[in-house]
Parts: structure tokens; C-alpha cells; sequence
């Protein structure tokens, strides 16, 4: 969740359970689809987010 003025929201960290959930989720659509982890990138890292969104996400 964002809070603040538009286009200068400051979001949530992820949580431990989010984290781990997303670790799963990667971890089978790698599997699954054979692809490697050199293939796989983090939204941020490859379009534009806020700042804050997703920067705490990890696999």
C-alpha cells in the first residue's frame, strides 16, 4: 500500500511472508518455464517504479 501526494507515494516494505511467497513463485515459474535466474529481473531494475515500490522484494 502507498501513502502520500500522487506521483510521491512512499510504499510498504515487502513482509517476510511476501518475500517467501515471491521466492516460491519465482522459483516455480523458473522451473516450470526453464528459465534461468540470469533471465529473470526485478521490475524496478528494468522499468521505472517508484523508489519505494518493491526496492525491499528479494528471490
Amino acid at each position: 500500500m502507498a501513502i502520500g501526494p500522487k506521483n510521491k507515494e512512499v510504499y510498504e516494505d515487502v513482509t517476510a511472508a511476501q518475500n517467501s511467497s515471491l521466492d516460491w513463485l519465482i522459483s516455480e515459474l523458473m522451473d516450470t518455464f526453464a528459465v534461468a535466474a540470469r533471465e529473470v529481473y526485478r521490475h524496478p531494475d528494468i522499468s521505472y517504479k517508484n523508489l519505494t515500490e518493491a526496492r525491499t522484494a528479494k528471490w
